[in-house]
């Protein structure tokens, strides 16, 4: 029997106590929504595939600001310990009602992830992840300027006992673009 108290509302409270600092902070008074959907396909022992969907909406979350796909693979370079992974997401921005059309990216990222479990329930990791992006200029063109990011990320999993998920909590600590 899942105790409601114990195995869902205290880990949640942990992981937004730890999140909440930076994520809470916005830019204007807009309650925006960020929704996404991933499905991850073990090829082998150590090799996944993942795809994935994600939008996100603006204005009170009424308006569609930008859609996402991606598509990637990981491999366990260290059982229980290291992976590294490799990346691609094609990303559409809206550009508002008067200019009415989508500015697109591209993205491809490779990364590394360091992890250990803590416990039955418990895991941390840290992801070193730098991605590239390019975007079109025009609608239809596509101009050759990539813009390069370092980022690396704390997280934590708490893997809720008897349930098909787990929450979790994850915390840039740098976001660094090269020059």
């Amino acid at each position: 029997m899942v105790n409601f108290k114990r195995h869902i509302l205290l880990p949640l409270l942990l992981a937004t106590g730890l999140c909440a600092p930076s994520n809470l902070m916005a830019d204007d008074q807009d309650f925006a929504t960020d929704l996404s959907l991933g499905i991850k396909k073990d090829l082998t022992k150590r090799l996944d595939f993942s795809l994935g969907a994600g939008a996100r909406l603006k204005n009170n979350s009424s308006e569609l600001d930008r859609f996402s796909a991606e598509g990637g693979f990981s491999v366990a370079a260290i059982k229980k310990w290291v992976d590294l992974d490799a990346g691609y997401v094609f990303i559409a921005d809206w550009n508002g009602p008067e200019d009415e059309y989508y500015s697109y990216r591209h993205r491809y990222n490779i990364g590394l992830d360091l992890y250990h479990k803590l416990g039955k329930r418990l895991t941390w990791d840290v992801r070193c992840k730098w991605q590239s992006t390019y975007r079109s200029e025009k609608m239809k063109t596509y101009k050759w300027d990539p813009k390069d990011y370092l980022r690396i990320r704390l997280g934590f999993d708490y893997k809720i006992k008897k349930l098909p998920f787990a929450i979790a909590c994850r915390n840039a600590i740098l976001y660094r673009q090269k020059f």
